[in-house]
C-alpha cells in the first residue's frame, strides 16, 4: 500500500545516525491532476513528523533531522516538479527537508 492512493499510510521510514527519512514511493508518472493527492500525502507525512507520531514510533527520531523523500520511478510533469519545489520551500519553515528523485536521480 504505497503511493498517493494511500494518503494516511507512511510508505517507509528509515533512520540513520543523524536523520530520519519518511519515504513516499510512487510508481506512476505524476501529472497535474495528481497534485491534490500528492499534497494530501505530504501533509499526512508532515503531520506524522511534527505531531508526535514519528517520535512515538521511533523515540530516537526526536533529536534528528527529518527529511521527507519522494521516490519516483517515472518522471513527473512540469507542474508536479514546480509543486514539489514550492512544497519544499514551505517545509523549511518547519525544519523539515524535502528531497525528490526519479530512479535515484534528483529532480531538477
Amino acid at each position: 500500500m504505497n503511493g498517493i492512493d494511500f494518503p494516511h499510510a507512511v510508505d517507509l521510514v528509515t533512520e540513520g545516525s543523524e536523520s530520519v527519512q519518511l519515504v513516499l514511493v510512487e510508481a506512476r508518472a505524476l501529472v497535474e491532476g495528481d497534485a491534490p493527492a500528492l499534497q494530501k500525502k505530504l501533509n499526512a507525512y508532515l503531520s506524522y513528523a511534527l505531531d508526535g507520531g514519528l517520535a512515538k514510533q521511533f523515540p530516537g527520531a526526536a533529536a534528528k533531522q527529518i527529511c521527507i523523500r519522494i521516490d519516483l520511478y517515472l518522471k513527473p510533469d512540469g507542474f508536479i516538479r514546480e509543486f514539489i519545489q514550492r512544497y519544499s520551500a514551505a517545509l523549511i519553515e518547519h525544519g523539515v527537508l524535502l528531497e525528490a528523485n526519479v530512479n535515484g536521480q534528483p529532480i531538477a
